[in-house]
């Protein structure tokens, strides 16, 4: 008991102690915080402001992040209506000089299939097939 007693009033004193250091450094700091106003300081420029700021910051920073990305789709867009219908056209033609050589041959051959198995006429089947040939010449 008497050591339990001795360590309770140890641990009281250290308290008592840091206790009073705690105030004795609050006091230390409004007093440097006075001098610093009294200097014109801004205190914007207080370790508080600069954290709330570095909130703000990191919270703008994550926002952005879409919006940049969102930008980036636009960055290539002439920013003249004329030069934006020659991109698109440009891009049409690319599109088509890509998809268009397969899926017209893919088209023909359905289309040459059909022909043969249906009940037309001999003559109306090389005549049609001769239009469908000039048509995807013509493309």
């Amino acid at each position: 008991m008497k050591l339990h007693k001795g360590q309770l009033e140890k641990e009281q004193k250290q308290t008592e102690f840091l206790n009073c250091k705690t105030s004795n450094y609050k006091e230390q700091i409004t007093a440097a915080k006075e001098q610093l106003t009294s200097r014109n300081m801004d205190p914007s420029l207080f370790h508080e402001s600069l954290l709330t700021l570095l909130q703000e910051l990191s919270k703008l920073t994550k926002d952005i992040v879409p919006l940049k990305a969102k930008l980036q789709s636009f960055q290539d867009i002439p920013p003249n209506l004329m030069l934006a219908r020659v991109k698109v056209e440009e891009a049409r033609r690319e599109l088509v000089s890509e998809f268009t050589p397969g899926l017209l041959l893919h088209l023909e051959q359905n289309l040459c299939d059909l022909i043969q198995m249906s009940s037309f006429p001999f003559v109306f089947q090389e005549a049609l097939e001769k239009e469908v040939e000039m048509d995807f010449s013509q493309l």
